[in-house]
Parts: structure tokens; C-alpha cells; sequence
């Protein structure tokens, strides 16, 4: 840029110093006489000193006009200097801003993990408890039913047992028979009842009610609600143990049951 200026000053220099004579000739009226030797000195001299002076104008002009220039150069480069510096702190508040959005999203993300864990959890418990709920719902339906079979066998036997001991009572008089013992088949195994023995102590009606003495079908609930409740009534006889009426292969039921 300076080298530019450089060379227009010396042409602008050039064209003044290359103007100058044929201005004075312009200018000057022509002579009516010819000039003397020291008349044409003179001439050159003030033209000489009016030329330098017109230089001396013109490098001045240049020069003011070169600085103009560097300091509207220098102005340029600073203003994009500061631009430059004005998008590096952006750059740099950018950088920042999206760090710290990229922190929130990963903490949000953690607390969602979290929460989703915490909730899995809690779903777990809640299944463990309504399963233990709906177990013991149902265990206490089973002990229930269980209750009301046993209530129902029991009210059965006291009702069998009032029975006989009614029809005993009346009778008056002991029983006899010569059957000596009753053996009775089932799935569980098979009871050996002392049949005799029974038919003494209690009578036939204990068992055989008011129907004619001779064998009979009884159902398993109303067979356990006579032997147990009779057993439980008398304190005497199994009331619990199976073993101890029906005979298994490795086991023996006690005699007389």
C-alpha cells in the first residue's frame, strides 16, 4: 500500500515539474525584446523555486493523504481485531451455555433412571404384598371351609351320639351280637372296627340308628364325624392321627379301633 503511494507522489511530481515551463510560457506575454543572459536566469530560478514549491505542496498532500490512509488501514484491522474478539467470547459463551445444558440433560436423564428404578421397585412391592394378600385371602377361605367341614362333622356325630345313646336308654337291657369285628375297605386303608366290643359299650343304635342292625354304606364325612365325635364324647379312641384307625403296609392300627 505505502509502495502505491509512493509512486503516485513521484508521478504527481512528474506532471508538475513537466507543467511548470509551458505554464510560465503561457502565462508570460511574449517579449518584445530578447532577453538578456541574466534575464533568463532569473526566469529559471523563480520557475526552479515556484516548482519546488509546488513539489514541497504535493509531498505534503501525499504524505497527509498516506497517513489518512494507514489510519483508516490500521482503523480497519483494529475493528477486526475487535470482531474477531467479539465472536471469540461469543464462540466462548456458546461453549459454556451448551456445557452446561449438556450437564442439565445428562442430570435430568440420571433422575429419570433413578425414579424409573425407584418406581420398579415400588411396583415389585406392590405385587409381593397383594400376592401375600390374596395367599392369605385364600388361606383364610381354606381355614374357613375347614372350620365349617369340621363344625358340620361335629354337629353330625353329636347328633349321631345323642342318638344312640337315646335308643340305648330306652332299650334298657345289653346288647349282644356275635359279629366280632367289621372290616372296612377304603382308599386310605383299611379300618378293622372291634365291633362286638362297640356294639356293648354303646349299643347298635350308636351306629346303625333306627334302621334293622346289619351292614351299611356311610359316606367319609359322616363316617369321621361318628368315630372321632364319639371318640372325643367318650375321651377314648384316635380323634386325629389316620395311622391310628387305618392300616397302612408299614403300619398297624390299634386294635379294637
Amino acid at each position: 500500500m505505502k509502495k502505491k503511494l509512493c509512486v503516485i507522489a513521484m508521478m504527481a511530481v512528474l506532471m508538475l515539474w513537466g507543467c511548470t515551463p509551458d505554464e510560465k510560457k503561457a502565462e508570460a506575454p511574449p517579449p518584445k525584446t530578447m532577453p538578456t543572459a541574466v534575464q533568463v536566469k532569473d526566469k529559471a530560478v523563480e520557475a526552479t523555486v515556484a516548482a519546488k514549491e509546488k513539489l514541497k505542496e504535493a509531498t505534503k498532500e501525499v504524505v497527509e493523504a498516506t497517513k489518512a490512509v494507514e489510519e483508516k488501514v490500521e482503523e480497519k484491522i483494529e475493528q477486526k481485531q475487535e470482531q474477531k474478539d467479539v465472536v471469540a467470547v461469543q464462540e466462548e459463551k456458546v461453549e459454556e451455555a451448551t456445557g452446561a445444558v449438556e450437564e442439565k440433560v445428562a442430570e435430568k436423564t440420571e433422575k429419570k433412571a433413578e425414579q424409573e428404578a425407584a418406581v420398579a421397585v415400588q411396583e415389585e412391592k406392590v405385587g409381593e404384598a397383594t400376592k401375600a394378600v390374596d395367599e392369605a385371602v385364600e388361606g383364610k377361605a381354606e381355614q374357613e371351609t375347614a372350620v365349617a367341614d369340621q363344625e358340620k362333622k361335629v354337629e353330625t356325630a353329636e347328633k349321631v351320639e345323642k342318638k344312640a345313646a337315646s335308643v340305648v336308654e330306652k332299650e334298657g337291657q345289653a346288647v349282644t351280637t356275635t359279629v366280632e369285628i367289621v372290616v372296612i375297605d377304603n382308599n386310605k386303608g383299611k379300618v378293622i372296627l372291634s365291633h362286638k366290643k362297640h356294639a356293648e359299650a354303646y349299643g347298635c343304635a350308636a351306629c346303625h340308628g333306627d334302621q334293622k342292625p346289619g351292614p351299611f354304606k356311610m359316606e367319609k364325612d359322616k363316617a369321621h364325624a361318628l368315630c372321632q365325635g364319639c371318640h372325643k364324647e367318650k375321651k377314648a379312641g384316635p380323634t386325629t392321627n389316620c395311622t391310628q384307625c387305618h392300616q397302612k403296609k408299614d403300619k398297624k392300627a390299634i386294635e379294637g379301633c
